[in-house]
C-alpha cells in the first residue's frame, strides 16, 4: 500500500515537471522569431521531453508488470481512499 501511493506520487511528480517542460520548449519555439538556432533548441527540448514522458509510462508499466509477477496486485492508477 506505502509502495502504491509512492509510486504513483513520483509518477505525478514527474508527468508535472514534464508538462511544465513541453510548455517551455513551446515558449521557447513560439519566441524563437525565425532563428534557426532557437527553434532548434526548441526542438531539442521538446524531444527530451517526450522521451522523458515516455519513460515515466514505461517505468511505471515495468513496476505494475513486476508486481503482478511477483503476485503483488496492490500497483493500480488510482490512488487508495483514505
Amino acid at each position: 500500500m506505502i509502495i502504491n501511493s509512492k509510486i504513483l506520487i513520483l509518477n505525478l511528480y514527474a508527468g508535472i515537471l514534464a508538462s511544465i517542460v513541453i510548455l517551455y520548449a513551446a515558449f521557447q519555439y513560439m519566441t524563437s522569431a525565425g532563428d534557426e538556432s532557437k527553434a532548434g533548441q526548441a526542438k531539442q527540448t521538446l524531444y527530451w521531453a517526450i522521451i522523458g514522458v515516455a519513460v515515466i509510462t514505461l517505468s511505471f508499466l515495468i513496476v505494475a508488470f513486476i508486481g503482478q509477477l511477483g503476485g503483488y496486485q496492490g500497483i493500480t492508477t488510482v490512488p487508495p481512499s483514505p
